[in-house]
């Protein structure tokens, strides 16, 4: 999902989040979306385009976490997977991890 930048395609994730998730997602991205994008590219140094999965790790109880590079930064989610009424997996929740290790 992540290397393929899914999370931008909106049938991927009508597909694969619940119903909780996807409005909690379009109440953040309508936030977003009320303020004037900030040049982030004109002050950063050196190659930016490094976008991936470290590592994945399970946590227990359906909670994995996982290491990235984006935009060459290093950052760490948790995320919550879960069946839903079809027995398929879908994200439940997602969570930022202030730092990665």
């Amino acid at each position: 999902m992540y290397n393929e930048r899914l999370f931008e395609n909106e049938q991927f994730l009508l597909k694969h989040c619940s119903p909780i998730l996807l409005n909690e997602l379009r109440t953040e991205i309508e936030g977003i979306q009320t303020y004037e994008p900030y040049p982030f590219g004109l002050y950063q140094d050196g190659v930016s385009d490094r976008h991936e999965i470290i590592k994945v790790e399970s946590l227990g109880d359906n909670w994995y976490r996982y290491d990235f590079y984006d935009l060459g930064e290093k950052g760490a989610c948790r995320i919550k997977l879960v069946l839903n009424s079809q027995n398929e997996i879908i994200i439940s929740d997602v969570e930022f991890v202030e730092q990665a290790e």
